[in-house]
């Protein structure tokens, strides 16, 4: 089947958009798992010491700044996340599921499906694709760091794709030779 073919292009885009999506998600899982550190632990640790030090008869100043970052560590440890972890880290792993189907779908069997059968199966995948984005929350700075990491080529195949040539570009998607 010819690269030409819009449903192949159409099959490419949607790989491409669950791979965005679902780095995106790592990316928010990570961010998320370093919070407890950044507000909580850093904070309560300083307090400890100033406590310390201002129990050993150092200035007021180490009570008042134990005071403070106590606070802080109290305040972010009370707040729960906004962003439902297990959710995301499910939509993550839907969407790299769907990723290996849709390469399977471009690689594997469309040359065997008919033209009808084609456009059945890339709605399916298509509707599995936005079930799993469906409410989904990332931020920005998320996508940012996830197009760095694609970029910089950590999910390129570790194998040449058959019929490739070396040296040429492969897609991030499915691992073919970008147009």
């Amino acid at each position: 089947m010819a690269d030409t073919d819009p449903l192949i292009k159409a099959t490419r885009k949607l790989a491409e958009d669950a791979l965005y999506t679902a780095q995106t998600c790592y990316e928010v899982i990570h961010a998320e798992r370093r919070r407890p550190i950044f507000w909580i632990a850093i904070p309560a640790g300083i307090a400890a010491l100033a406590g310390g030090l201002a129990g050993a008869g150092l200035p007021a100043a180490f009570g008042i700044v134990s005071a403070v970052f106590g606070a802080i560590a109290a305040t972010a440890a009370s707040i729960p996340s906004a962003t439902p972890i297990v959710q995301v880290g499910e939509a993550a792993s839907k969407l790299t599921q769907l990723r290996h189907e849709l390469s399977h779908f471009e690689e594997i069997y469309f040359a065997t499906l008919s033209p009808e059968q084609r456009l059945v199966r890339f709605a399916e995948l298509e509707k599995q694709y936005y079930a799993s984005v469906h409410g989904l929350v990332t931020t920005n700075r998320a996508f940012k760091r996830a197009r760095k990491r694609i970029h910089a080529g950590r999910f390129l195949p570790d194998e040449p794709v058959p019929g490739s040539r070396p040296g040429e570009e492969q897609s991030l998607a499915l691992g073919r030779k970008n147009e």
